[in-house]
């Protein structure tokens, strides 16, 4: 047989294999932000919570600015317009943008940086979130209570093991 006829055989007994393997049912994966790695053991225990449902309790009153000294520790696509951001040990801020966000929405995005009108400040309404080489101007700006989330999740997770009754004596 020559090398090429061989080398289709191959290739044809291939795409046979691949396409049956095709058309196994799979479950669908919910999409993750780019840039966000494996969901750690708590996230996948909040399950199919929205992002934005987890935020907005512990969300205060919409401020004017917030001061930031130019590095973000990380953050998280809400929705095409709202993404939360970590500034600091202890800042986090609920940041609303002129939608959509980038070419695909914000939940598509692989990097954000934020602008600073006045000395290292961010402003509502002055200041940007840019994606994409675009800048989606802040519409609002508001406070995310990080202690008061971490002592519910706490509490929550302290919870079920506290309801656990003991076992029976034998």
């Amino acid at each position: 047989m020559p090398r090429s006829a061989l080398k289709l055989a191959l290739t044809a007994a291939a795409l046979s294999l691949t396409g049956a393997c095709a058309s196994v049912p799979s479950q669908p994966t919910p999409p993750r932000a780019p840039g966000q790695g494996e969901p750690s053991l708590a996230q996948q225990a909040r399950g199919a919570q929205p992002a934005r449902a987890r935020y907005l309790p512990y969300a205060g009153a919409p401020i004017d600015h917030f001061n930031w000294m130019g590095y973000i520790e990380g953050w998280e696509a809400l929705s095409d317009s709202e993404l939360v951001v970590f500034v600091g040990a202890s800042g986090a801020y609920m940041l609303t943008v002129w939608s959509p966000c980038g070419t695909r929405g914000l939940p598509w995005v692989n990097h954000i940086e934020l602008t600073r009108s006045i000395a290292g400040s961010v402003y509502a309404r002055f200041d940007s979130v840019r994606v994409d080489r675009m800048s989606c101007p802040i519409a609002e700006i508001r406070p995310i209570d990080l202690r008061r989330m971490r002592a519910a999740a706490r509490a929550a997770s302290a919870a079920p093991a506290a309801e656990t009754p003991p076992p029976p004596p034998k």
